[in-house]
């Protein structure tokens, strides 16, 4: 969902979104919004979220030091809770990789596709490794669909576009999320909110990136280096330095 009014929104329209969510039959609600604070409107939102019986809600590290999560009622509603501490930015500024652990917790998307299998009992998540995925980003996030929450109050949003999905709810407001660059938008920033739909895509289809197994790089240069150096011999340097030009950049 994309929200374009007033930050922090009021939890009722969390519980209309809710209702309509359920009615819609969505598999997963996942909230990348913090609810620390209680409000009048806990005990609606509490059962609505209990009708639906499948929302995941956000935690995370706070400045003390511990875990920070929704307020009680809300938190029992939950079918999971998951970090959203899993900043990972490459030195060039751009997100490739996920942590799914944060302190031995989850991650918002590890959470949210666990839930996922909660309600389906279909899906085996993987072991990962190193406890981060590297990110196979699915394309431009102006490619990936999201609806206005203004548009679901309003009424003018099918239930039948939400059936059997999973539905990500954050705040793409300028200034209320975290801005990060993808592979498909290193010049232009765009909102956290979709680290998560895109580690939650890679995990539902199991097609994430993976490291290169060391001991097969160690075996391939054993085997292919002399290769290399007997091809290489009696040729000019310029083939020669063509050749390692040619292989580095395949590598």
């Amino acid at each position: 969902f994309e929200t374009l009014v007033r930050y922090p929104r009021p939890r009722c329209d969390y519980v209309y979104q809710l209702q309509f969510l359920t009615e819609s039959e969505t598999l997963v609600v996942v909230f990348d919004v913090l609810l620390p604070e209680q409000s009048d409107d806990d005990p609606a939102l509490a059962s609505a979220m209990s009708a639906h019986r499948g929302v995941v809600l956000a935690e995370t590290i706070a400045e003390e030091g511990h875990i920070l999560q929704a307020n009680p009622l809300l938190y029992g509603n939950a079918i999971a809770s998951g970090h959203i501490d899993d900043s990972s930015d490459d030195f060039d500024g751009v997100t490739r990789r996920h942590k799914i652990y944060v302190n031995n917790s989850r991650s918002l998307a590890g959470a949210a596709a666990e839930a996922y299998n909660l309600t389906t009992d279909i899906l085996t998540i993987p072991p990962v490794d190193r406890g981060e995925l590297l990110l196979n980003w699915p394309g431009p996030v102006t490619e990936l669909p999201f609806r206005s929450l203004i548009d679901v109050l309003d009424g003018k949003i099918s239930p039948t576009d939400f059936k059997d999905k999973i539905v990500i709810v954050g705040d793409t407001a300028t200034g209320r999320d975290r801005w990060i660059r993808t592979p498909f938008d290193k010049d232009t920033p765009v909102e956290g909110i979709y680290v998560y739909a895109a580690a939650l895509h890679n995990l539902l289809e199991q097609n994430w990136l993976r490291y290169i197994n060391q001991h097969l790089v160690v075996a391939s240069l054993l085997v292919l280096g002399p290769i290399l150096s007997w091809r290489l011999q009696g040729r000019s340097f310029l083939n020669q330095m063509a050749i390692w030009i040619i292989g580095t950049a395949s590598w």
